[in-house]
């Protein structure tokens, strides 16, 4: 196996020896810039840089993270979380108690921050202490930082908002934490347009789905060391690289199993059907369908597909199938349900097939539950219930939100007609909330 590193980090040399010990050929690029294009799938991937092409089975993108050692060094030190809302615990705690360690031996700190943290684990407490040992702490509005090489001196052009108006401070430092603030700047958005990655409402890769998928991004085969792994549980981070990329291969390591498992739905196109029309290509979360303009259709790269369904749900000529959906079909001799339910394989599907008077049938993603599905069990069960994950939970993104959107198509076109919309509901519950749907299903 071999693994290609992306981005200069102060951690970089320990990410590669993880590597190397574990028996794998690693592979490094520096310069982001210098990566041209990303081809490929997971077990063969093509990186384009100017001067070469590297193959490799997987990527990993280290973010620049902190700046040097800040516990070590002589003038002031700037803490700089740069993030449109609230900073990762970890991260916020690592910068608190080191701002306080500095300044306790008298050196200059500073605390830049969009937002200031105040809910967490003792934050409040550790907020005191960085202020009592003498850590200016500065809430910005908008923020310039630039870094003369030859000196290795940042200029910190901080624009904020007092009671009194705009306020502006310039800050030299030679020692600058910044954690994550790359995930806003423009080498990150030129990783993110090459490698094709899809961020979330607020802008970041993994960081609302860490629960779900530590490090994962939606590219199979790309990882992301996050700000908050990068800050305190980098190993831990590695240590689920590793385990995805050997269970790519169908080893086992340290017994775990389940760790972004090959799955078993992969999208066929049938060429005859497509109509070339790019809807997939762009509503794909995983980057697993791409145009073959030799043939003009579509194609899918099967090893990159994760099997949700969306493009599916999505295609208006319906001529991509799923070669192997899981779903539950009703025995013959059963007699026929009230309830058609259609429940994501990522929520609580033990819970609904607990409920009686229901037939339930299991999808990929709530993504592939579209109008037609949906209106057409009209005709059959007297309701249609869609389940599937909360906002922000659904590990293919965005595939929840379609599914609300066409349950709500449907449900204001019976209420428009004065039929009873009231056949036709959502519930958006995790694996962990079966007494909900158990609630909402009794409704």
């Amino acid at each position: 196996m071999r693994v290609l590193i992306i981005g200069e980090n102060s951690r970089d040399s320990h990410i590669l020896n993880y590597f190397c010990q574990r028996g794998m050929e690693t592979a490094y690029i520096g310069n982001v810039f210098s990566l041209r294009s990303l081809s490929g799938e997971i077990g063969g991937f093509t990186a384009s840089t100017e001067d070469d092409e590297i193959k490799a089975d997987f990527v990993v993108i280290a973010p620049r993270g902190r700046h040097g050692d800040v516990t070590q060094g002589d003038g002031s030190v700037v803490f700089l979380l740069d993030y449109k809302h609230e900073s990762p615990m970890a991260s916020t705690i690592y910068a608190l108690e080191s701002a306080a360690k500095i300044a306790r031996k008298k050196r200059q700190v500073f605390y830049l921050a969009r937002f200031i943290r105040t809910a967490g684990r003792g934050v409040e407490a550790l907020y005191k202490e960085a202020r009592e040992a003498g850590v200016t702490f500065i809430k910005y509005e908008d923020i310039q930082v630039n870094t003369d090489t030859e000196t290795d001196v940042s200029t910190i052009h901080v624009i904020g908002n007092d009671k009194g108006g705009e306020s502006a401070y310039f800050i030299l430092t030679k020692t600058l934490f910044s954690d994550n603030s790359d995930d806003f700047c423009e080498h990150f958005e030129h990783l993110k347009r090459v490698l094709n990655l899809r961020t979330n409402k607020h802008g970041y890769l993994t960081e609302d789905m860490y629960f779900l998928a530590p490090a994962l991004t939606n590219r199979r085969g790309v990882f992301h060391l996050t700000g908050d792994l990068i800050a305190e549980r980098l190993d831990e981070g590695l240590d689920f690289i590793y385990a995805s990329m050997c269970l790519h291969y169908g080893q086992r390591v340290n017994d775990k199993q389940g760790v972004n498992p090959a799955s078993q739905n992969v999208a066929e196109i049938d060429s005859k059907k497509c109509v070339f029309c790019y809807n997939c290509y762009r509503t794909c979360t995983h980057a697993a369908l791409e145009p073959d303009t030799d043939e003009s259709q579509m194609r899918c790269r099967t090893a990159a597909c994760e099997g949700c369904g969306i493009c599916v749900g999505i295609c208006p000529a319906n001529a991509i199938t799923l070669c192997s959906q899981n779903t539950t079909e009703p025995s013959p001799c059963v007699p026929r349900a009230s309830t058609l339910v259609f429940c994501c394989e990522n929520s609580a599907v033990d819970a609904v097939k607990g409920v009686d008077g229901i037939e339930c049938k299991v999808v990929p993603c709530g993504g592939i539950i579209d109008f037609e599905r949906l209106s057409g069990g009209l005709t059959e069960y007297d309701k249609i219930v869609s389940v599937v994950c909360p906002d922000d939970a659904c590990r293919h993104f965005d595939g929840n939100k379609r599914a609300c959107v066409q349950t709500k198509r449907l449900h204001d076109m019976l209420e428009a007609a004065g039929l009873e919309s009231q056949r036709v509901r959502i519930i958006q519950v995790s694996h962990a909330m079966p007494q909900i749907v158990l609630e909402e299903m009794v409704v």
